[in-house]
């Protein structure tokens, strides 16, 4: 349990790390490709190099056996301890089943907005074009986005909004926004309790929508009335997190973005200041240092003579279980001067001590697996000097030693921790724990600051939001008084009429050759001056595509007479006009 926390708190470190790089140095350039790697990248190695970790061995000596009457103070120890009844859950558990439940809370709500846009996608029309498909829908305020989705209402925008809100729309879709918008997600979902997770999406979201600005702004004629639609979609919401909405991020920050000038390519060095933080965390976080034995000729127990291990006293060894095996399935290795064998592989057999340079030490778990793999993962017995396995053995009920102290041996070999441990041991053990205790009190100061940085930022955040939203509201002033139409308003038309500027079009449109009758649609945008000149020829809808049919009409119109301009306010003036043309292309005859 204390595992699972401890990385969990290393992941939202470097998500940290990652988060104040990128906003201190890198939120205000214009390299939107490199930044969506950059944040990208900082949500995968937050997840993966806390499971990186690096050994460092350092050896110690063992000076001498462990005593009867250490081994008699452990046996108090957990009589005392057999007696204390233990709580049902720790509060360690506590605290991981309250963070489960929360994390569920989540993942379900996220599934709700699946629900939601799953049920709006099965019950509106569709329009499939170049692998995307187009949804018109009074069921949404807002237009969006969901990988290959592209949803709208057009009773709420007219012509000229929404094919810039497509064009963006596209970028998200054509990219893969999608993909980033999920990830971040399952982000929070996880690590919903660090504040810096939630701003961190923000700025993922917020790169996607200058990336798809980007794009869009090269795509239309007007940058002005984009920024106009940018600031009426605006004010609609959506609930669902899942989406690429045209609304998202910081109106504000994202006109800034579209009117900076390009990023100096020297810049593009900053992203590599993550780096030393990276190399920082491994060498402070993902070191391990393990304490291994060393054997010493000082630390061998004198055993004066040919000693063999009786039966009785191995099976003591071979089944006595350290505090953290578990009965029903013991996963202990026995490493004999090397070479290491199961318990399966000991099976009916003995161990036979033939001189009197011979060790037992116990590995604990952790150590263990390191060195043996996961056949250790609850401990190892290390039988160092001259020991040897026997199929037969005598059985005396004693361990026989030519002059020496038998009963001394054999206490020694049924010790249930089987480990030569001495002071110097315990020693270690200590110092290593008070590292760690340091090290955890260092972390915690260190996150200190990082969440006052980010309560910081979330109450600047509302104080952006409410400017954001008072030029909002002078914006729709703006747009409100700009679009007003008097009654003495007169839209443009063609110098005689539109019946005889349709039979110019057909009169004048060059057919391209088809193999079989094609019925086609153009939909052609463009500015009538108030000299009565057309300009800013914009084709939206080109069916079917790849027939030459988008040029020939910019053509047509551009050659076009003179139209007779539109008035506003009894005044002549540039006026937007949507054209739609219906061919009907018959095959040519062979």
């Amino acid at each position: 349990m204390e595992t699972v926390f401890t990385y969990i708190l290393k992941v939202n470190v470097l998500l940290v790390l990652f988060y104040l790089v990128y906003q201190l140095a890198l939120s205000k350039e214009t390299f939107y490709k490199q930044s969506r790697c950059f944040l990208l990248s900082g949500l995968l190695l937050s997840v993966v190099l806390p499971l990186i970790t690096f050994t460092k061995i350092e050896y110690y000596e063992v000076k001498q056996v462990i005593s009867n009457s250490i081994e008699n103070n452990v046996l108090q120890i957990e009589q005392i301890s057999n007696e204390v009844q233990e709580p049902i859950l720790t509060n360690e558990e506590i605290l991981f089943l309250v963070y489960g439940i929360i994390c569920l809370g989540f993942f379900i709500k996220t599934l709700f907005d699946f629900l939601k846009l799953f049920k709006i996608i099965q019950v509106s029309a569709i329009e499939k074009k170049d692998k995307l498909v187009y949804i018109n829908t009074n069921l949404v305020h807002t237009p969006f986005s969901f990988f290959n989705y592209i949803v709208f209402n057009s009773e709420l925008i007219n012509p000229i909004e929404l094919q810039n809100i497509i064009k963006h729309e596209e970028a998200h879709s054509k990219q893969k926004h999608s993909f980033d918008t999920l990830l971040a997600q399952f982000f929070i979902i996880l690590f919903w309790f660090n504040p810096i997770i939630w701003l961190y999406r923000k700025s993922i979201v917020q790169n996607l929508e200058f990336l798809a600005d980007s794009y869009a702004i090269a795509q239309v004629s007007d940058r002005t009335v984009y920024q106009k639609t940018m600031l009426k979609i605006t004010t609609q919401s959506s609930n669902i997190t899942i989406i690429n909405t045209f609304n998202q991020s910081s109106i504000k920050k994202r006109i800034i973005m579209l009117n900076t000038n390009q990023s100096n390519r020297k810049n593009i060095w900053k992203y590599v200041l993550v780096l030393p933080l990276l190399t920082g965390f491994m060498l402070l976080f993902q070191v391990e240092t393990i304490a291994q034995e060393k054997i010493s000729k000082t630390s061998k127990k004198e055993i004066k003579k040919d000693a063999i291990i009786q039966n009785e006293n191995f099976e003591s060894i071979y089944n006595s279980p350290y505090e953290s095996d578990t009965k029903e399935n013991l996963k202990r290795v026995f490493v004999i001067n090397g070479k290491v064998y199961t318990k399966d592989d000991l099976k009916d057999k003995n161990i036979a001590q033939f001189k009197n340079n011979a060790t037992i030490s116990k590995l604990e778990p952790k150590e263990a697996i390191k060195l043996y793999g996961q056949n250790a993962k609850d401990g190892a017995v290390i039988f160092n000097g001259d020991w040897k396995i026997v199929e037969n053995v005598f059985e005396t009920e004693k361990i026989i030693v030519d002059g020496g102290d038998s009963k001394q041996v054999e206490e020694i070999l049924k010790e249930k921790t089987v480990v030569s441990n001495s002071d110097k041991d315990a020693k270690i053990e200590i110092e290593r724990a008070k590292k760690e205790i340091e090290r955890a009190k260092i972390e915690i100061e260190n996150a200190k600051p990082e969440i006052e940085r980010a309560k910081k930022e979330i109450e600047r955040a509302k104080i952006e939001i409410e400017r954001a939203k008072i030029e909002i509201e002078r914006a729709k002033k703006e747009i409100k008084k700009s679009s007003s139409i008097s009654q003495s308003d007169v839209a443009p038309e063609p110098q005689n009429g539109m019946q005889e500027f349709r039979k110019y079009i057909a009169t004048n449109f060059r057919l391209p050759e088809v193999e079989k009758d094609v019925d086609a649609t153009i939909v052609a945008k463009f500015i009538v001056l108030k000299t009565g000149e057309i300009s800013g020829i914009t084709i939206i809808t080109e069916s079917p595509k790849n027939l030459g049919l988008n040029d020939e009409m910019i053509r047509v119109l551009k050659e076009s007479p003179k139209w007779k301009p539109g008035t506003k306010e009894g005044k002549p003036a540039d006026i937007y006009f949507t054209l739609p043309v219906s061919i009907r292309i018959e095959a040519t005859k062979k």
